[in-house]
């Protein structure tokens, strides 16, 4: 990486707090959050001590050094329920698996700092500072504004080749000969993943479907916009990937079709009992998924089986400690017929949480990503299910691809602490305190005026 890349990454929080004196709280942390993981460089900046400084960590520091600056901003908090403690559970699992295994206190500090950065820092702001549906509004429309900056740049690399981290930054982020497919490109612009930015825009195109059908509280512009949806369906598919293609389908089509209501739920189903199949009883559920296999083609078939192989060796070991892991540094050391192999690949969030914090973590990350998936769809006020249920369908969308996939963006945090922050109380009807109607003001007219008494 380039000098260039370092001074981004550095100067990001102090410069977006700067935002935070010319927009309103909301406002400003949306674009912090979007912007940072559109646009900051893919890099690790090693510090003495403590975790690298990373994309995910300088979001974190702007989110916060934001709130210190517009604190008495915040809205009223919710009191916490099952699931802050839940959560706070996942916070707390590495630190103790530090612990359990040995590690000096220091360790468990670094990781403790760690976890709070990466994850508990954006799920307090989602849940601090994104609490009603207007607040819920305005991150959904930065998350649609956010892309539609990325469309250009995408279709640019779609046509030139993935080289604009390289050109900007010093450096490809990933390995390119991951972002060719199908006799061309796919993008992956300033991510750290083509499939990290194919995931974006299929929750992107959910937002666009959600705000094309309550358009109440966006601006003219949008109303007039119907190319937004079909435009984000289309950089869905150009980007060549076939998960979020398919998550991103199956969640639009349950949005958007009434007969079709019901395909995301089955979604979350499958992926549930698929991921506690692989945990309690991975032999039989790897023998019946390798005929499936035959289906599809041959690269994608041999991805996912070089995958459940790696996973299967992983398994394996977490079992040898399945309540508190075997921390970062010790789920990896897999020994085959006396060798440690070095070259065990762990892509999917559950088999690394399981790995490194053992059941304590995986349960209590899961239960924390399924009930904030789940919370939208069941929500006691009407008036608010809307802008809930399409924060929980992205939360779904997410937690299904951690299946197959890696660590989830700040966004995605924020969303999970923005669906899980907000009232359960029904708010009233906002009709009966709103503006007047025509008949409400026909009524009124026909009422007698109160005049007051004269004296005689």
């Amino acid at each position: 990486m380039n000098t260039f890349a370092h001074i981004v990454l550095i100067a990001f929080a102090p410069l977006a707090g700067c935002l935070f004196r010319v927009l309103s709280l909301q406002w400003a942390l949306a674009v912090t959050v979007v912007g940072g993981h559109l646009y900051l460089p893919v890099l690790k900046i090693p510090l003495t001590g403590l975790p690298d400084y990373t994309k995910s960590m300088a979001i974190s520091a702007a989110l916060l050094l934001g709130l210190l600056i517009r604190a008495e901003s915040l809205p009223r908090q919710q009191p916490l329920r099952w699931w802050d403690a839940l959560f706070l559970t996942w916070i707390l699992s590495l630190p103790i698996s530090y612990l359990a295994n040995g590690y000096p206190a220091y360790n468990a500090f670094s990781a403790l700092f760690d976890r709070m950065m990466i994850w508990g820092a954006p799920y307090w702001i989602g849940r601090a500072a994104f609490p009603s549906t207007a607040s819920i509004g305005i991150l959904l429309r930065c998350l649609v504004l956010g892309s539609l900056t990325y469309i250009p740049l995408a279709l640019w690399e779609i046509r030139m080749s993935p080289q604009l981290h390289t050109q900007i930054y010093g450096a490809f982020q990933h390995t390119f000969l991951q972002t060719i497919r199908w006799g061309g490109f796919r993008p992956i612009v300033f991510m750290a993943h083509p499939l990290h930015l194919a995931l974006w825009f299929a929750i992107t195109l959910l937002a666009a479907i959600r705000l094309k059908k309550h358009l109440s509280g966006v601006p003219a512009w949008y109303k007039r916009a119907w190319w937004l949806a079909p435009g984000f369906a289309l950089m869905l598919l150009l980007c060549k990937s076939l998960g979020p293609l398919a998550l991103g389908l199956t969640a639009a089509a349950s949005l958007s079709i009434r007969s079709c209501r019901s395909l995301l739920a089955l979604a979350i189903i499958a992926g549930a009992t698929y991921l506690l199949g692989r945990i309690f009883f991975d032999e039989a559920v790897y023998q019946w998924v390798l005929p499936w296999l035959d289906y599809l083609p041959a690269d994608r078939a041999q991805s996912i089986q070089f995958r459940m192989d790696n996973e299967r060796l992983l398994l394996a070991r977490a079992w040898e400690q399945p309540f508190f892991g075997f921390v970062k540094e010790g789920f990896r050391t897999i020994t085959v017929d006396g060798e440690v192999q070095n070259r065990v690949v762990a892509d999917s969030l559950w088999i690394v949480a399981f790995g490194t914090t053992g059941l304590l973590g995986l349960i209590s990350l899961y239960g924390t990503m399924l009930t904030a998936a789940v919370r939208g769809h069941f929500h006691k006020d009407r008036y608010a299910r809307d802008e809930i249920q399409i924060l929980s369908t992205i939360v779904a969308v997410l937690a299904l691809d951690t299946i197959a996939n890696g660590q989830p963006s700040p966004f995605a945090i924020v969303c999970m602490g923005a669906v899980l922050g907000h009232s359960t109380k029904p708010s009233p009807n906002p009709l009966a305190c709103g503006p007047a109607t025509k008949a409400s003001r026909a009524s009124n007219r026909l009422r007698p005026r109160h005049r007051p008494a004269t004296s005689s």
